[in-house]
């Protein structure tokens, strides 16, 4: 398949920075920044270095292996990693359990379970926490669980046993010895009262909404084309794709785009696809197969090697409204797109 005829994903590189800068603002300070996943699939490496020309020196990541890999950041940055696992010479591993608490020689960031039950010592543990293993602008961290619900009374419980933990360990600390708050997420940050030293915004970054209660204040990041591979003329009766899921009630025109789940376009979405032609929204049809699937273009006729869009600033087309038509998030979108796509970083 030539260049042309190539899905094309375009990641913009300046929006990542733009809406670092914008979630700064709305924080009122300085925030690190999620690049696990290979920044939320979006691979947009060279933006890092901007972010830190912002003045971002704390980054987190899932694994030792990523936090290893570091992506050339100088080497005053701190990559902190979320999930316990072997240790790592180069990332700051975050404590997860007590037992990795007693373990450990020193502590330099610490995780807080405050509802999510799944990472994170216990109040409890908090409680039995050797507070002279904890070092100068130790990270105490904690997760919520439902941020971007707006006054969630979850959340409220949630900060306010995280502050309880954070008043236990530094009645504890030795003179002098200072600790640093992480409790903001990407919509966290939005949320009143949850203010910490160092927000750790992600999907934001990445263009997701992190108020879905109202309209996005974050830029698009990705931009998501294909080329038009296949056209036909449907009959009334003609039936699309793997087990004939839709069925054309009038005659129209179809067009095959070469996109399929093997490219992290899922198969859920089949029947709920938008995408715009000649600045036109149109609906997929049938089953969304590995490679493929079909739009119905209705009475326009469309020409092969035409594109249509799949994702993009259009409300429509934004990676949330995308995720919610094939029945999950943008997270699971913007970390499924495969590799297949030409990729371009603006």
């Amino acid at each position: 398949m030539s260049t042309i005829d190539t899905p094309q994903l375009t990641i913009d590189g300046r929006a990542i920075v733009n809406n670092y800068r914008t979630l700064c603002q709305q924080a009122k300070t300085q925030c690190g920044a999620v690049i696990k996943a290979q920044m939320y699939g979006t691979k947009s490496f060279k933006s890092l270095q901007k972010l830190v020309g912002e003045g971002c020196k704390d980054f987190f990541v899932a694994t030792a292996q990523e936090a290893e890999d570091r992506f050339d950041l100088p080497a005053d940055a701190r990559v902190y990693v979320f999930n316990s696992g072997p240790p790592t010479s180069r990332g700051v591993k975050i404590i997860n359990s007590l037992m990795e608490a007693i373990q450990a020689a020193s502590i330099d960031a610490i995780h807080i379970d405050t509802g999510m039950n799944r990472f994170g010592l216990s109040p409890d543990d908090v409680a039995q926490l050797d507070a002279a293993k904890i070092n100068e602008n130790c990270l105490i961290l904690t997760q919520f669980v439902e941020s971007e619900v707006p006054d969630s009374i979850v959340t409220l419980r949630q900060i306010n046993l995280y502050r309880s933990c954070v008043a236990s360990i530094r009645s504890r600390l030795p003179a002098g010895r200072s600790i640093r708050t992480s409790i903001a997420n990407s919509a966290g940050i939005f949320v009143p009262g949850a203010q910490s030293d160092l927000p750790r915004p992600g999907y934001a970054l990445y263009g997701g909404n992190p108020t879905p209660w109202t309209q996005n204040p974050m830029n698009a990041v990705v931009k998501l084309e294909a080329p038009i591979a296949q056209v036909r003329r449907l009959k009334s009766g003609d039936r699309v794709g793997y087990l004939g899921t839709w069925q054309a009630e009038t005659e129209c025109w179809a067009a095959t785009v070469p996109i399929g789940y093997a490219d992290g376009w899922l198969r859920s979405g089949s029947n709920q696809v938008i995408v715009e032609y000649q600045q036109n929204l149109m609906a997929s049809v049938g089953r969304i197969s590995m490679d493929s699937m079909v739009i119905n273009t209705g009475n326009i006729e469309p020409k092969v090697g035409d594109r249509v869009v799949l994702i993009s600033d259009h409300p429509e087309l934004s990676i949330d409204s995308v995720a919610s038509r094939a029945g999950t998030i943008g997270y699971e979108m913007l970390t499924s797109l495969g590799n297949r796509y030409q990729r371009r970083y603006c």
